[in-house]
């Protein structure tokens, strides 16, 4: 017994005093914290949330590792959100020698350029950052330009809207601290969405030149399926051609990704389809050259549900079907696999009209393949 105590008398003397003293190395850097409180309740108060935005901002920004390219691309972001605008214009000067890109961010180094004048976001604001932007505008390439006028009223609507459902996401947690990386998610969400909607104005005169927009020469209802301008075509397709195009769907959203955020949005696999087809029409072929058939199975079946048992079984109406009705329009040949319908208990009513039904999904690729089409795999992956 006396051994014992003894025992526990020198642990005491050792280890305590560990603990019980305060860091006092000057070089020690703070630990990132593993949690950002964030009270849900302040999610519903955009005056709250963005006076405590800068706060949060500092949190986040402790626990950066200071090492590299990357931390100046993440710190930019959160010294804008601090409201701190000289460290936020040299994080980006930073990258941009590192990178040698002197384009890299040109919408937001002039926002904190402009802000430096006039943090009020008045007539000096705007002065400063309309003249700044349009120099940076015209020293760009091409491409270049054509990245900076994808902004437009399109992508700031789903901007808003992805927004929105990062709001909407966070409050079911029904929790007042979100995880580090949550949060890092969430206040990109919110950067993009402050700073967009107040600069799309002052950039549309200089970003909606007709040559440097994307367009969509067949299927309209998918931002993402556009087809961007392109300089100096080399390749051109034989536009005599028959196009016979074979697509496998088989995921519902990303792999990982939970339904409940995969049921909100357009499905992946879609858009890669409509933009497939605006390439080949953007490229010259017209829509009586190309023929495309879809071999729907697995999860991917529930894209193609009618409203109805969509909402019932996600609560939301099918974002898909405006798209679906385009690329059958189109012409496109959807087809169900019946072993896959038997499986998840999906009987043919519950499915759009239109579709067709396959004893499998297997015997629909063999069989398109021998005749000639061209097989592309459009399951989902991170």
């Amino acid at each position: 017994m006396n051994r014992f105590f003894v025992m526990i008398a020198l642990l005491s003397f050792v280890v305590l005093p560990a603990f019980g003293q305060p860091n006092n190395d000057p070089t020690a850097k703070p630990a990132a914290p593993e949690m950002i409180y964030l009270p849900a309740a302040i999610l519903d108060d955009p005056a709250a949330l963005a006076k405590a935005i800068p706060g949060y901002a500092i949190q986040v920004m402790a626990g950066l590792p200071k090492k590299g390219t990357m931390y100046y691309k993440q710190a930019a972001t959160y010294y804008l959100l601090a409201g701190d605008y000289r460290n936020a214009a040299d994080a980006i000067d930073s990258v941009r020698k590192a990178e040698d890109n002197p384009s890299w961010r040109i919408l937001y180094k002039t926002y904190v350029d402009a802000k430096m004048k006039d943090n009020t976001e008045g007539a000096i604001f705007k002065q400063v950052f309309q003249k700044e932007y349009s120099a940076a505008f015209n020293k760009l390439s091409f491409d270049q330009k054509v990245n900076e006028a994808d902004i437009d009223s399109v992508y700031i609507n789903e901007l808003n809207s992805g927004y929105k459902n990062a709001i909407e996401d966070m409050k079911k947690n029904k929790s007042d601290s979100v995880s580090l990386t949550d949060a890092k998610d969430f206040f990109t969400y919110y950067r993009d969405y402050i700073i967009y909607n107040k600069l799309l104005p002052l950039t549309m005169p200089y970003t909606t030149d007709p040559k440097y927009k994307k367009s969509f020469p067949a299927i309209k209802g998918n931002n993402w399926g556009g087809v961007f301008p392109v300089e100096g075509i080399d390749e051109i397709p034989d536009p005599k051609q028959q196009y016979k195009l074979l697509m496998e769907l088989t995921s519902f959203g990303m792999k990982e990704q939970p339904d409940s955020i995969a049921s909100k949005d357009i499905n992946l696999a879609l858009r890669d389809i409509s933009r497939t087809i605006n390439l080949h029409v953007g490229a010259g072929i017209s829509k009586e050259k190309i023929d495309v058939v879809l071999a729907v199975h697995a999860k991917a079946l529930h894209v193609f549900l009618n409203n109805e048992k969509y909402k019932k079984k996600y609560g939301v109406d099918n974002p898909n079907l405006p798209l679906i009705k385009e690329l059958q329009d189109f012409g496109v040949k959807i087809t169900l696999c019946g072993q896959a319908m038997h499986f998840l208990g999906l009987p043919r009513e519950q499915f759009i009209p239109g579709v067709k039904v396959s004893l499998t999904a297997q015997t629909v690729i063999s069989s398109y393949q021998l005749k000639g089409y061209v097989f592309s795999d459009l399951t989902l992956h991170d």
